[in-house]
């Protein structure tokens, strides 16, 4: 199991980044959601891109593998979330992430 990280909003949304380690606390969660953040892909040219626009942000790369590219995504989800408190485009009312409950 990897380590974890939340973010509860005031509101007592929690936003956290999916992994399936996540599978047993989402299930006891009385409202949840999941909710996609970004989009990894491959190119035309065999490369690899995280696109981050469902969550406001760029397209990353390109890279490589697609494990460099998850590894991007992931790193810039994390700051987004969790140093930024928010992803763009959200409001008070509406974290956007990609596991949330109440």
């Amino acid at each position: 199991m990897k380590d974890l990280r939340f973010l509860v909003a005031p509101n007592g949304t929690i936003t956290s980044i999916y992994s399936d380690d996540l599978a047993g606390l989402l299930a006891e969660a009385s409202h949840r959601s999941i909710t996609r953040a970004s989009h990894v892909e491959p190119t035309a040219d065999c490369k690899w891109t995280a696109d981050m626009s469902p969550s406001g942000g760029p397209i990353l790369g390109p890279f490589d593998t697609r494990e460099a590219a998850l590894a991007a995504e992931h790193e810039w989800l994390e700051r987004k979330i969790f140093d930024d408190g928010l992803l763009p485009g959200s409001d008070a009312g509406r974290d956007t992430g990609l596991a949330r409950s109440l």
